[in-house]
C-alpha cells in the first residue's frame, strides 16, 4: 500500500511539473519571444517548444561572439530572489542578413538551479512607442495644414 501511495505521489509531481513546463512553453512575449529554463551550467530544462530541451548550449556566442549564455547563467546565480537582470545581445537567425539587438530578462530559482528567462527582440518592444510617434507626426503635419489654409482664408477675405 504504502508503494502504491508513494507511486501516486511520483505521478502527481509528474503530471504537475508536465502542467509547469506546457505553461512556460505556451508564453509568448511580443511577437516572436519566449520564456525558457536553462540551468546554470547552460544546459536547457526547457526550450522554445520543447525542441532543445536537454541541449547544452553553454558555448553559444552572439553575432559579436560574446558568450552570452555564459553572461546570463553568470548574472543569474548571483541574483537574490525577487531581483531581475537584463541581458542585451545582438541575435541573427539563420537567413537574415543582419542582427537585431535582443533583450532577455532573466531570474534565478536556486532550489532548482533554474535561469528562467523570457527574450524577444528590441523593435518588438518599440513599434507601439514607434507607431505613436508615427501618428504624432501626421497629426502634426495635419495641423498645420490646416492653420495654413485658415490664415489664407483669414487673409482673403
Amino acid at each position: 500500500m504504502a508503494a502504491l501511495a508513494a507511486s501516486h505521489a511520483d505521478l502527481s509531481a509528474q503530471e504537475g511539473y508536465e502542467k509547469l513546463r506546457q505553461t512556460i512553453m505556451d508564453i509568448q512575449v511580443g511577437k516572436t519571444g519566449y520564456v525558457y529554463v536553462l540551468n546554470s551550467a547552460g544546459r536547457y530544462i526547457i526550450s522554445k517548444d520543447g525542441k532543445g530541451d536537454g541541449a547544452d548550449i553553454h558555448g553559444a556566442k552572439d553575432a559579436d561572439g560574446v558568450f552570452f549564455i555564459q553572461e546570463i547563467c553568470r548574472k543569474a546565480r548571483v541574483l537574490k530572489p525577487g531581483e531581475v537582470a537584463t541581458q542585451f545581445y545582438p541575435w541573427q537567425n539563420k537567413g537574415e542578413d543582419q542582427a537585431r539587438l535582443k533583450l532577455a530578462r532573466i531570474v534565478y530559482f536556486e532550489p532548482w538551479d533554474w535561469v528562467i528567462g523570457a527574450s524577444s527582440y528590441g523593435d518588438e518592444f518599440t513599434e507601439a512607442e514607434t507607431a505613436i510617434a508615427g501618428l504624432g507626426r501626421q497629426n502634426l503635419f495635419r495641423i498645420l495644414w490646416v492653420a495654413l489654409a485658415s490664415m489664407l482664408l483669414a487673409g482673403g477675405a
